[in-house]
């Protein structure tokens, strides 16, 4: 006999005792946050403590990202909003005493209420791979910044249990006020630089919401449509693996053309499934390129690399950051000039954005994304220091041999 099944009820019954469940996110067009690991230390600290302040909500899985967070949590809607304040105000708090204040203005929480297990589910495996996907040296058990490595991880529990060392009062004081630190009672575990998500996510059980390990790997490495769902539902732009991309065209190709291998296909064929792994999919060229056994130029005269100059669609979001006093801005057809923060840029009364609106000259962050719709072949794209050029797919921009490629460039 399984004794975990003996100790907790079954997933539905889970389910139904500590409902109701929610999806937490913020935009991810905010300014970076986390900009290195010792930020990132500390907003798993402040993270923690504000979870443990907050016994109305019990945090299910969450991953900090370099500029927003997913988390996946139970309580009431009241009780969630106010840890997430809780959460800000700490680490607006600690980023000032470091020298590194942000503008949280726009850092705003939205929440989706997960009404089915089905969905539960999909949320959480949603929230543990994200950091995986953009960053390619992890796993969703590697990746440190948040609880996805703990779940069906019983290597990751037993270093808890054994290389965990208190946290001391003076350290709680330097990401709380001294008030908040003494009124925490118990004892606070560092493992690995922060709190240990043990402490405060009840991975066991939640573990139990899934049926075994295998049903969970399922749901993060393979189940895309499900995944695919939720981030259109919140506005999230969200990737895959070669893998699982490949899985995918595997079933279109099965499902509209009755051929089980995606090389064997028609060209005309092949084109039209590319169109749907570039729009519906995010895929790249080389993707594409490799998954249909598609010629390099062929792919790119079908999409070239580049900026699309289109007119803005209703919540389509364009992602810069804002540096230097003056905002980075886009333009677009019909003088529709868009900022970091998506609003409307005061820096472009009119068209010719390009000709010294005024771009922030900045680094390009790791792991920070740009994203944009590739349109009417080539146009505008954005050159980046040390002679460095990012089309839309993320890919080196062919359109920009040379450093230079407007008056204002310089763009992260």
């Amino acid at each position: 006999m399984n004794t975990s099944e003996a100790i907790f009820p079954p997933a539905e019954a889970i389910f139904s005792n500590y409902a109701p469940f929610w999806h937490l996110w913020t935009p991810e067009n905010h300014e970076v946050i986390f900009s290195d690991e010792g930020t990132f230390h500390a907003g798993m600290n402040i993270f923690a403590i504000a979870a443990i302040c907050s016994p109305d909500v019990r945090i299910v899985t969450f991953e900090l990202m370099s500029n927003h967070l997913h988390v996946t949590l139970s309580g009431e809607e009241e009780a969630a909003r106010a840890f997430f304040l809780m959460f800000r105000e700490f680490l607006a708090r600690y980023l000032r005493r470091q020298g590194r204040p942000v503008d949280f203005q726009s850092f705003e929480c939205s929440l989706r209420g997960l009404t089915t297990l089905d969905d539960l589910r999909n949320v959480i495996a949603y929230n543990n791979r994200n950091g995986f996907l953009v960053n390619p040296g992890e796993t969703p058990f590697s990746y440190p910044w948040g609880a996805n490595s703990y779940y069906f991880n019983r290597h990751a529990a037993e270093r808890f249990r054994e290389s965990g060392r208190n946290m001391t009062s003076r350290e709680r004081r330097q990401y709380v006020q001294s008030r908040v630190a003494e009124k925490m009672s118990g004892q606070l575990t560092l493992l690995d630089g922060h709190i240990c998500p043990l402490q405060y996510c009840d991975i066991e059980l939640w573990g139990h919401l899934f049926r075994d390990a295998h049903q969970y790997l399922y749901r993060i490495t393979k189940n895309v449509e499900a995944l695919k769902a939720i981030a259109e539902e919140i506005g999230d732009q969200v990737f895959y693996t070669d893998n699982e991309l490949y899985d995918t065209v595997c079933r279109i190709s099965r499902e509209r053309y009755g051929i089980l291998q995606p090389s064997q296909l028609a060209v005309s064929a092949k084109m039209e499934v590319a169109k749907v792994m570039k729009s519906g999919y995010h895929a790249n060229n080389k993707q594409i390129q490799r998954m249909l056994k598609l010629d390099a130029d062929l792919v790119n005269r079908l999409f070239p690399r580049g900026w699309a100059k289109v007119p803005v669609l209703p919540n389509e979001r364009l992602f810069f950051r804002a540096r230097m006093g003056k905002s980075a801005c886009f333009a677009q057809q019909r003088a529709v000039f868009r900022g970091a923060d998506g609003q409307k840029c005061l820096f472009c009364p009119t068209k010719g954005c390009f000709s010294g609106c005024g771009w922030a000259k900045v680094p390009v962050l790791p792991n920070e994304r740009l994203f944009f719709r590739l349109r009417m072949g080539k146009s505008a794209c954005f050159a980046q220091r040390k002679t460095v050029f990012r089309g839309a797919d993320g890919q080196k921009c062919r359109f920009c041999p040379t450093n230079g490629c407007f008056s204002g460039r310089e763009q992260g």
